[in-house]
């Protein structure tokens, strides 16, 4: 029988094996220097020899304190990253320099809210996802959702049965509403979706019920879509399935900003 394979965690190291390190180090260099150059005053115990050996070795292990004059270049060079070798598109040179992160300068002119939103500190909750999650989004989505449940149609034998057959095309509206339950659920948590709509008098929550049937909030939830299959399954990149919807929202936050 194959052993059972053990991988080993990280953990931090303790200040008393950080000292071990460093005597191991400093008895390593005592016994390869001369003796003379070992001697100490009779007037420095042996206590302080060592201490004033580790503190010297301290010393060689702390980083390089970069001028000031240099933190921009170097800044930049840990902005630009690995530089590119000449000749080999597929190698690499990592150079190994302290990240200095670059501050920037916030002030009412260059931070917050654009003012032309018509937002102001008088605005809600509801305000601000509506304007990022703005009815042309939210209407997308909802193409593409009646879109894929069209397709599944096409490409799947539905039994008589079947809760598809129960569909009805989704609109901005409605959708905000699914929207709002699955904001919800993480603050009433329960064990199992359907325990939502339970009407059991121990758990039973009449929001969920009275805004949406557990039918069609499962309808919505199995046939939600961000793309056009047809289009996604020629595209390399790994997040087509959102890809359109990643989009949109970060052209709506690049608005929003000053």
């Amino acid at each position: 029988m194959a052993g059972r394979q053990t991988t080993k965690r990280n953990r931090a190291v303790t200040e008393e094996e950080i000292d071990d390190i460093l005597f191991a180090d400093i008895c390593t260099d005592l016994e390869s220097e001369d003796s003379s150059n070992l001697s100490h005053s009779d007037s420095e115990s042996d206590e302080e020899f060592l201490q004033r050996r580790v503190t010297k070795r301290r010393r060689q292990l702390e980083p390089e304190v970069i001028p000031e004059s240099n933190a921009v270049s170097e800044a930049q060079n840990v902005e630009n990253g690995p530089q590119r070798l000449e000749g080999n598109n597929t190698s690499w040179e990592w150079r190994s320099t302290p990240f200095i992160p670059y501050r920037h300068d916030f002030d009412e002119a260059t931070s917050g809210l654009n003012p032309n939103l018509g937002l102001s500190a008088a605005s809600q909750e509801i305000d601000l996802f509506c304007h990022f999650f703005d009815e042309p989004l939210i209407s997308y989505i909802c193409d593409e959702t009646n879109r894929f449940h069209e397709q599944t149609k096409e490409n799947v034998t539905l039994t008589p049965s079947s809760r598809l057959r129960q569909w009805t095309p989704v609109g901005f509206r409605e959708f905000y509403l699914f929207l709002a339950l699955m904001l919800l659920t993480p603050h009433v948590k329960k064990n199992e979706l359907p325990l939502y709509w339970s009407k059991d008098p121990l758990i039973h929550t009449t929001t969920f019920g009275h805004i949406m049937s557990y039918r069609r909030f499962v309808l919505l939830l199995h046939n939600l879509h961000f793309v056009n299959n047809n289009n996604a399954e020629r595209e390399p990149d790994r997040l087509k399935k959102i890809r359109p919807v990643l989009s949109m929202i970060a052209d709506i936050s690049k608005c929003s900003d000053r």
